[in-house]
């Protein structure tokens, strides 16, 4: 069942024209920068995204602009867990065997889980109530089944919005969901 959403949600994805996408974006990026748990954060946690998801980029300059501390997820298959490394361009940056771009362990050094305040969560598939689908490897689950207590905020297209997900036991939901909802015509 997971499956048939994530395949279903990411045709969806790809569907939905650049300008339109842009603009989603752009306005769920603008929640996030006026959110209470943006604004208490000094470390936040992102990756940089793949072109059917939300776009980070905009969150990245945002956050650098702003002095926070930045750090990027890598994710070790062998054993399916992430490590944070900090962020301040992309020229430290290699890309995996997933394809996209993750921090080089050979020239950065690890960030303290401990230090992070909030992670932005990407995802495929999300009901509003913070159950996701994500690429299909657990690492989130497995990192924040670890660290209850970090803030986890995810951005949803409203492509991505789905009213129901077959739920696990070591599914992790997230905290807060920024849904981007079209303004009903009167």
């Amino acid at each position: 069942m997971k499956k048939e959403i994530r395949n279903r949600v990411l045709q969806k994805l790809k569907q939905i024209p650049a300008e339109e996408k842009t603009f989603q974006e752009s306005e769920l990026s603008q929640k996030l920068f006026h959110s209470a748990v943006w604004k208490r954060a000094e470390t936040v946690s992102l990756t940089l995204s793949l072109s059917h998801e939300l776009n980070t980029a905009e969150i990245i300059n945002q956050g650098l602009v702003e002095g926070k501390k930045l750090v990027i997820p890598r994710c070790q298959p062998a054993n399916r867990t992430m490590t944070f490394y900090p962020f301040t361009d992309r020229s430290s940056l290699i890309r995996s065997s997933f394809g996209v771009l993750e921090p080089d362990p050979d020239v950065l050094t690890p960030v303290d889980p401990e230090e992070i305040d909030l992670i932005i969560v990407p995802g495929i598939a999300f009901t509003s109530s913070g159950q996701r689908i994500g690429h299909g490897g657990g690492y989130y689950d497995r990192f924040l089944a670890k660290h209850p207590d970090i803030e986890t905020v995810s951005l949803v297209l409203q492509e991505q919005l789905v009213k129901e997900i077959p739920t696990e036991v070591h599914d992790i939901n997230i905290k807060q969901i920024y849904q981007f909802k079209k303004e009903s015509s009167s």
